[in-house]
């Protein structure tokens, strides 16, 4: 019998079995978790043409580290490092530039960009405010982030906890030196959308 048909039936017996994210945290653990790239996403958006429309982008190559503590989520942490030359607009011939342009990216002096928290402030629901320094381009200012708790559920196929957030910030480039191209109608504020799960770090691996 071939592989594929009993490959698709395990699929199928296991998406079954899969149930709805719980937004309950009192029953999970506190500890540490760790970005699954293959469920994240950073996209990023900014005026074109004084407001012709928002173009926009991504970073593919980035990772975080969580300390969550569900029972005293103000004591939460996490760090997040994005390489600056993953920059991906879907143009080709843009990419170098921004890459390169010292008022931009200059991913060759500061290849890393980072966000650390400072504090974690619950708002409403399952929402929060996350305080935190962003350094871009060597230059660090304060930034807020505002995280939505979309919940946990035990994945059979990563066979691990997983935790998922929705994170949004604004930040104004100019602020870091990524001044490059205002006079050519290009937006200085600049619109971030997140999307990350995170696996819970196996007790041998916490810090």
């Amino acid at each position: 019998m071939s592989r594929l048909p009993v490959l698709l039936c395990l699929l199928i017996a296991i998406s079954g079995c899969v149930r709805a994210p719980s937004v309950e945290v009192a029953n999970l653990p506190p500890g540490q978790w760790q970005l699954d790239p293959d469920h994240a996403s950073l996209i990023f958006k900014l005026s074109h043409a004084k407001g012709l429309s928002q173009f926009t982008g991504r970073f593919d190559a980035f990772d975080a580290s969580l300390f969550f503590d569900p029972g005293q989520p103000e004591k939460s942490r996490v760090r997040v490092q994005i390489q600056a030359a993953s920059i991906n607009t879907g143009v080709a011939a843009l990419d170098p530039k921004l890459i390169k342009n010292a008022n931009v990216l200059a991913a060759s002096a500061h290849p890393v960009i980072s966000f650390e928290s400072v504090s974690v402030q619950p708002t409403t629901g399952r929402n929060a405010e996350v305080l935190g320094h962003l350094t871009l381009r060597g230059e660090t200012r304060p930034v807020s982030l505002e995280i939505t708790w979309n919940g946990s559920s035990f994945d059979p196929l990563r066979r691990a906890q997983v935790i998922g957030f929705s994170a949004r910030t604004r930040f104004d480039r100019s602020d870091f030196g990524a001044d490059a191209w205002q006079n050519f109608g290009v937006g200085t504020i600049i619109n971030v959308q997140i999307e990350a799960e995170f696996v819970k770090v196996t007790n041998n691996k916490e810090n």
